[in-house]
């Protein structure tokens, strides 16, 4: 994001609670950095959009706008 000139911050984001969904896990930490979008890579399968159940969980219960980009080729 830097070399393209954008602020921002990233992070990885690691869990071991399995009592709540993995999408869990970013959208609490989003909340906590009062975060105003989130970026999320994507699978990419050709000639399709797919989400895979996290990203989607994801989408569905963002507190926040939510880009979703695909790999560089």
């Amino acid at each position: 994001m830097r070399d393209a000139g954008v602020a921002g911050e990233t992070a990885l984001l690691e869990t071991e609670n399995t009592t709540h969904s993995i999408a869990r896990c970013p959208q609490r930490y989003a909340v906590q950095m009062h975060a105003d979008l989130v970026v999320r890579g994507r699978l990419v399968v050709p000639e399709r959009l797919v989400l895979g159940s996290v990203a989607e969980a994801f989408l569905r219960h963002s507190m926040c706008p939510v880009l979703l980009v695909r790999p560089m080729p």
